[in-house]
């Protein structure tokens, strides 16, 4: 998002320098990396327990670093890892009670969002953006065919695209 300084100087906003959307992008990474790594921490509790309920004070604490991290990346304009927070946030927030094979998904799940978030953040130090996440579900058994459907789409348009001449290697399909 383009960062607009508070300060007018005759009714005109000075927009930042390119330094300072720098120091910017380097305050937002050092924060969300600390609530990363609260994160990904908190999951481990939560695995370290197996058999027994999950501790309210944990799910609450999670629930917080995932708050956290959404209203964090919307405030800096990073969209996707915002929206992939509050996912886990709404997943925390529900208290589920799991048991056997329902726990291990759910635990799954937050690890992947925890995996997702610190690849869009990876990203960002490497000056990519946080556009490309996302996380796709399906049924059980779905993912066989989601696979299918991914390969058969990608065979029939990968480099197909031809601009002056030159053959495309960056296509994509939805």
């Amino acid at each position: 998002f383009p960062a607009l300084k508070g300060n007018c100087q005759g009714g005109a906003v000075i927009k930042e320098t390119k330094m300072q959307n720098s120091e910017l992008l380097e305050s937002f990474i050092q924060e969300a990396g600390e609530v990363m790594t609260g994160l990904e921490a908190g999951v481990a509790r939560l695995q370290a327990t197996p058999g027994q309920p999950f501790a309210l004070e944990d799910m609450e604490q999670l629930s917080v670093l995932a708050h956290r991290m959404r209203g964090t990346a919307g405030l800096y304009g990073y969209p996707q890892l915002s929206t992939l927070s509050g996912l886990m946030e709404r997943l925390l927030d529900a208290r589920p009670n799991l048991e056997g094979e329902h726990r291990s998904r759910f635990l799954a799940l937050l690890n992947t969002i925890n995996s997702v978030l610190r690849g869009g953040l990876a990203s960002l130090q490497r000056g990519g953006s946080d556009r490309d996440l996302g996380l796709i579900f399906t049924r059980q058994g779905g993912t066989a065919l989601l696979q299918g459907l991914v390969t058969d789409a990608a065979n029939a348009s990968f480099n197909r695209i031809a601009i002056d001449g030159d053959t495309s290697t960056n296509d994509s399909f939805v």
